[in-house]
C-alpha cells in the first residue's frame, strides 16, 4: 500500500478508531514471544467474530434497526457499549437499547457472552441514560457480577 490514497485511508481509519474510543499502542516484543502473541491475537479475533455472529445479538439489532434509516452493526454496538465518550450518530440506537429492548433480551446477550452486566451498566452511565426501565436492574446485576468475580478470585488465591 503506497501513495496518497492509502495514506488517506489509514488516516480515516485512525480517526474512526479515535472516535469510538480505541487507542493505538505500539508493542515491542522479543522475537521468541512473537508466535505466542500472534496465537493470542488470533484467538481473540475468533472470539470477537463468534460474538458478532450471535443470534441474540441479531435479534437485538433487528429491533434497534427496524425503525431507523441508518442501521447499527454488531461491531458498532459493541464499540458503543465500550466507548468512553458517546458517539452522536448512534445516540438513538443506544437509547433504544436501554428503553425498547426487554430485560430478557439483555439477559441473553450477557449469558451468550456478547457483553456483560458491567459493560451494560457502564454504558448506560457513559451515555447518560439513567432513567430507563432497566437502569436499577442493570446496576444491581453489575454489582452482583462484580461481587461474584471478587469471590471467585478470593477462593482461587487461597
Amino acid at each position: 500500500m503506497s501513495g496518497k490514497t492509502a495514506y488517506q485511508r489509514i488516516q480515516r481509519y485512525r480517526e474512526r478508531q479515535t472516535e469510538i474510543g480505541l487507542i493505538r499502542h505500539e508493542l515491542r516484543i522479543a522475537p521468541e514471544d512473537r508466535d505466542a502473541i500472534n496465537a493470542l491475537a488470533k484467538k481473540r479475533r475468533k472470539q470477537r467474530q463468534s460474538i458478532i455472529n450471535n443470534k441474540y445479538l441479531d435479534f437485538v439489532l433487528g429491533t434497534l434497526n427496524a425503525p431507523r434509516p441508518h442501521p447499527i452493526s454488531g461491531r458498532d454496538l459493541l464499540d458503543c457499549l465500550r466507548c468512553d465518550v458517546p458517539i452522536a450518530c448512534f445516540k438513538a440506537h443506544i437509547e433504544a437499547l436501554f428503553t425498547e429492548i426487554s430485560a430478557e433480551a439483555l439477559y441473553w446477550l450477557v449469558l451468550s457472552g456478547v457483553t456483560s452486566f458491567e459493560e451494560l451498566n457502564r454504558a448506560q452511565i457513559v451515555w447518560k441514560h439513567k432513567k430507563g426501565p432497566h437502569y436499577e436492574w442493570l446496576q444491581e446485576m453489575a454489582e452482583l457480577e462484580l461481587a461474584r468475580n471478587a469471590q471467585q478470585n478470593l477462593t482461587h488465591s487461597e
